[in-house]
């Protein structure tokens, strides 16, 4: 994790700001709508995906956090997701209403530092999650992260 933290250039206070992210799928196993493919070929979806609302034990909520940082689920490698992004997190005004859909506005850091390693850095976890699941900067140390050097997905 603080390998992760570094490279992003993300310092513990801001972490402890964060929600992290890790998209799967938007609810069916069409490989069109997978977080991977959105990451690819249809970044406002992916966006999209990071800012949905819904209640459950996986939950997505995003309340009262600064920032969220995205991942997609590697297709061939389940344990394995690709960063899609740094986002900055503002809560619509009615959030607390909205059980499933979007319940905030994000905001793509442009630092060249996150546009560099969209698509580029990629992470491997220890478990596997659902269609997605937020964590905390203190629960993701359950995924025992580790960065995996060796990504490029190739994006065009």
């Amino acid at each position: 994790m603080d390998e992760l933290l570094k490279i992003l250039d993300i310092s513990e206070t801001k972490a402890t700001q964060t929600k992290f992210k890790f998209n799967v799928n938007e609810g069916s196993s069409d490989p069109e709508h997978s977080a991977i493919h959105f990451l690819k070929t249809e970044f406002p979806r992916f966006v999209t995906m990071t800012a949905w609302r819904k209640k459950g034990a996986a939950t997505n909520m995003l309340d009262n956090y600064k920032y969220a940082v995205s991942f997609a689920q590697d297709p061939d490698n389940k344990h394995r997701y690709i960063f899609g992004g740094l986002f900055y997190v503002e809560d619509l005004p009615n959030v607390k209403d909205i059980i499933d859909g979007i319940g905030y506005r994000l905001y793509l850091d442009q630092s060249k530092n996150i546009q560099e390693n969209i698509g580029k850095l990629a992470v491997i976890t220890n478990e596997l999650v659902k269609r997605s699941i937020s964590r905390t900067y203190d629960s993701t140390r359950e995924l025992s992260l580790s960065i995996d050097h060796k990504s490029d997905m190739n994006f065009s």
